[in-house]
């Protein structure tokens, strides 16, 4: 399942996962943010790259707003303290969405 997830290896040899807000609320992407960072972090090698700060999930969202929106949520997950995430907000990517429904 973990080698068909979309990972970025970042120039500084940081790993990132990459996670694309779909739509949902701020709750509900940062539950599913915590879900995928719980899975690899059940991976000691993965874990042990949390612990050096060279892994870290990258969300991309569509405006500020949501972005700090979902940054409260997700620091209210029982795994913030366990990975870093960053977030990218993406304005384009509202209209990839539109033209999905």
């Amino acid at each position: 399942e973990f080698r068909q997830s979309p990972y970025c290896l970042a120039a500084d040899g940081r790993l990132d996962l990459v996670r694309v807000d779909l739509g949902g609320s701020p709750q509900h992407v940062a539950r599913k943010v915590a879900s995928a960072a719980h899975k690899r972090l059940s991976v000691p090698e993965l874990a042990e790259l949390a612990v050096r700060s060279r892994f870290q999930i990258v969300v991309l969202t569509t405006s500020s707003q949501k972005a700090n929106y979902i940054a409260k949520a997700f620091a209210d997950t029982d795994c913030a303290d366990a990975v870093r995430i960053h977030l990218a907000v993406i304005p384009q990517l509202s209209l990839l969405l539109l033209r999905t429904k």
